[in-house]
């Protein structure tokens, strides 16, 4: 089994956080890195030092203009909810860069892992060998915390059958006004809770799964039921586009979500008193 880690987005608390990107996800799976990021704080170009071995490819570039990136025939002013706000397109557009980077790429890997840098991993994913004879599919993690607002849609193991409908969707159904009056009747089935980034990605699927069921890749989303890391921050004055970092007093950590840290911390206590990853039907799970 071959996998590939995905450095996307902004390299948000990098410093903080290297060690144990390479300790619970490059190290263990033996991963090449594939690094495409936003320029967005002045000490990028020195962070992204900090991945020191196993990158195949290294890339930051100036956030374009979303109406220019899109094209002229977009679906940007679409007004609801917040999934066109501008930094929802430049994460939009990071994911279709991402995809024609990794396209030449994608049969000398299995799996590709997405995963936050400003993320604190408290302890190991499910091991590499255990990937070895299950479904291919895509698995993410299960967070309670989220699951009332429709977050934490997004894979942290996505197999190579999915990860570019799984990376180039947004940009499909954007920048084309054929999908125009489809993406107006999945927000107004879906509700407003459905209008935010996460479940954006969902409706994008829905809409190219249904005209063409060959690679259905919402049908094929397993998931992994006990989250073992939290969003973090160097500082409570860390700039972030959405939920301001707070300290934790519980654990005396700097976290995003309470409610994640807290999830995360319990799950801990599981693994502490020795229990391992199992597979089950369609799930990962500690027992």
């Amino acid at each position: 089994m071959k996998f590939a880690y995905l450095v996307m987005t902004e390299l948000r608390s990098l410093d903080k956080t290297i060690q144990q990107l390479y300790d619970y996800i490059i190290n263990p799976y033996e991963a090449d890195i594939f690094i495409c990021v936003q320029q967005t704080f002045s000490d990028d170009n020195e962070k992204i030092k900090l991945f020191d071995k196993n990158v195949v490819y290294n890339e930051i570039y100036t956030k374009p203009d979303p109406n220019v990136y899109f094209g002229l025939d977009n679906n940007i002013n679409i007004k609801i909810g917040n999934w066109n706000i501008h930094s929802n397109l430049q994460i939009y557009i990071n994911y279709h860069k991402m995809s024609q980077i990794i396209e030449k790429y994608i049969d000398k890997y299995d799996y590709f892992i997405t995963m936050r840098t400003d993320v604190c991993i408290l302890f190991p994913f499910p091991e590499k060998k255990l990937f070895e004879n299950i479904q291919p599919a895509l698995y993410t993690v299960d967070a309670k915390y989220c699951n009332h607002w429709g977050g934490c849609g997004f894979s942290v193991f996505i197999h190579k059958a999915f990860i570019m409908e799984y990376l180039s969707c947004y940009y499909t159904i954007i920048s084309n006004k054929i999908y125009n009056s489809l993406l107006i009747d999945n927000f107004k089935i879906k509700g407003k809770i459905y209008s935010n980034q996460e479940n954006f990605h969902k409706i994008c699927l829905q809409i190219i799964n249904n005209q063409d069921k060959k690679c259905n890749v919402l049908d094929n989303t397993k998931y992994i039921k006990n989250n073992n890391y939290y969003y973090t921050a160097k500082t409570l004055e860390d700039y972030t586009t959405w939920s301001k970092p707070e300290l934790n007093s519980t654990y005396n950590v700097i976290c995003k979500y309470r409610e994640q840290c807290e999830e995360a911390y319990d799950n801990l206590k599981l693994w502490n008193n020795n229990n391992k990853w199992k597979y089950n039907n369609d799930y990962f799970y500690l027992e």
